[in-house]
C-alpha cells in the first residue's frame, strides 16, 4: 500500500479574472501545479450566509429574502455563487480541490447553484449535505471528485448542547472515503457555535462540540488501523482556546498529541482567517483551522517538515483604516458585494 505525505496551505490564485499587478501577488509559497493521481487538496470555506431567496417556513430565514432588510435578490445571489466558485477554482491552482468542506450554506438548493451552476458544473463534484437543527437553517457541507474519493461512510453527528440552550447548533458533518491508494480518510466539517452573546457565555456550547467530536476521533484512536483523519471548520474559537486546546487535545505538533492542529504557528503572528475590530483594537483571529490525527504526520515525507501556510492574496482582501480584512458580503445590513468574512485554509494530501 501506498503511504500518505502531506503538505498544509491557504491559497488563493486569480484564474480567470483578470487583477492588477498589485491583486495578482501570491506567497513565496504558492504552489499552483496539478497534483495528479497521485494527490489530493482538500480545502475548507465559511462562505458567509450563502442563502437562496426562498421562503423556508421552518427557519429564520427571513434576512435573506427579496423583501427582507438585507434585500437579498437573484442578482446578489447568483452574484454571490460565482465570486465563491472563483475562489475556490483559485484555490486548486491548475487542478480544483479534491474535497471542499463548507459551512454557513442554507440548504441544497444553494449548493446545487454553487457546484452545478457555476464554473464549477464542468468538474463533476458530488454533494454530502445533511439539514441540520440551527434555526436560521445554516448548515456545513462537503463537496467530493468521485475520480479522486470513493465514499464509504456519511452521517450527521448531533451536537446536544442540553436545557440550558434553547437554540440548537450545527451538526458535525462525517465523512469517511477511500482514496487512489486504497487508505481510508475519515473527514469531520465542523461550525461551532457563535460568541454572539459574549465569549464567556457561549464558551460552553463550544465546549459541546469539543466533547462530541473527541469522542468519536476517539473511538478511531482506538482502532489498530485506519486512523487518518482530518478534522476542518470554523469552530469560532482559536487554537489556544479552551475548546480546542484542552477539549478536544488538538495542539501543536510539537506536543505528545493525536490530534494536531496545523494552525498554531500562526499564534505568534499578526495573520488569521478572520478579522475582527472593536473600540479595543482590531486583530486577525484564527477560527478556521485544520486539525489531522497524528498518524498522518508520523510518515515518511514533506509534510512532516511543513507548517500551516494563510494565503491572504489581495483580491479576497479590503483596505481599513491602514489594515487588511476580508472583502466580505455584508457589512451589518449594508450589501458590500465580496467574497466572504473568512479565508478558506487547504491541506494537500500525496500518496506515495
Amino acid at each position: 500500500m501506498k503511504h500518505l505525505a502531506y503538505t498544509l496551505g491557504l491559497i488563493i490564485l486569480p484564474v480567470f479574472i483578470l487583477f492588477s499587478q498589485d491583486q495578482e501577488k501570491l506567497p513565496d509559497d504558492f504552489h499552483p501545479e496539478p497534483r495528479g493521481a497521485d494527490g489530493l487538496r482538500v480545502m475548507f470555506y465559511n462562505v458567509e450566509n450563502l442563502f437562496d431567496t426562498k421562503d423556508d417556513t421552518l427557519k429564520q430565514d427571513q434576512e435573506f429574502l427579496p423583501d427582507g432588510p438585507r434585500n437579498w435578490n437573484e442578482f446578489r445571489f447568483w452574484q454571490k455563487v460565482n465570486k465563491l466558485s472563483s475562489v475556490i477554482i483559485s484555490v486548486g491552482g491548475w487542478e480544483p480541490p479534491a474535497v471542499v468542506g463548507l459551512c454557513e450554506v442554507e440548504n441544497r438548493n444553494a449548493l446545487n447553484a454553487l457546484f452545478y451552476g457555476s464554473g464549477l458544473k464542468k468538474y463533476g463534484y458530488n454533494i454530502i449535505h445533511f439539514e441540520s437543527p440551527d434555526v436560521r437553517g445554516i448548515d456545513v457541507a462537503l463537496a467530493y471528485m468521485p475520480k479522486k474519493l470513493t465514499i464509504l461512510h456519511k452521517r450527521a453527528i448531533p451536537v446536544y448542547l442540553g436545557k440550558a440552550f434553547s437554540r440548537p447548533t450545527r451538526d458535525i458533518l462525517y465523512v469517511k472515503g477511500l482514496t487512489l491508494s486504497n487508505d481510508t480518510l475519515h473527514f469531520f466539517v465542523n461550525h461551532w457555535s457563535s460568541r454572539w452573546g459574549g465569549e464567556e457565555a457561549t464558551r460552553p456550547k463550544r465546549k459541546k462540540a469539543a466533547k462530541t467530536l473527541k469522542s468519536v476521533t476517539d473511538s478511531l484512536r482506538n482502532r489498530p488501523s485506519n486512523q487518518n483523519i482530518v478534522i476542518m471548520g470554523d469552530f469560532n474559537d482559536g487554537p489556544e482556546d479552551f475548546s480546542i486546546h484542552n477539549t478536544l487535545n488538538a495542539k501543536d505538533s510539537a506536543e505528545n498529541t493525536f490530534l494536531v492542529n496545523l494552525m498554531t504557528p500562526y499564534l505568534k503572528a499578526n495573520r488569521g482567517t478572520h478579522f475582527y475590530k472593536e473600540e479595543t483594537g482590531a486583530e486577525w483571529n484564527i477560527l478556521d483551522q485544520i486539525i489531522v490525527s497524528r498518524p498522518l504526520l508520523d510518515r515518511n515525507g514533506p509534510f512532516t517538515k511543513s507548517k500551516a501556510h494563510i494565503f491572504d492574496s489581495d483580491f479576497l482582501l479590503t483596505d481599513d483604516d491602514g489594515n487588511k480584512k476580508p472583502l466580505r458580503s455584508f457589512i451589518g445590513y449594508r450589501y458590500n458585494g465580496g467574497y466572504s468574512d473568512h479565508l478558506p485554509v487547504y491541506l494537500d494530501i500525496f500518496l506515495q
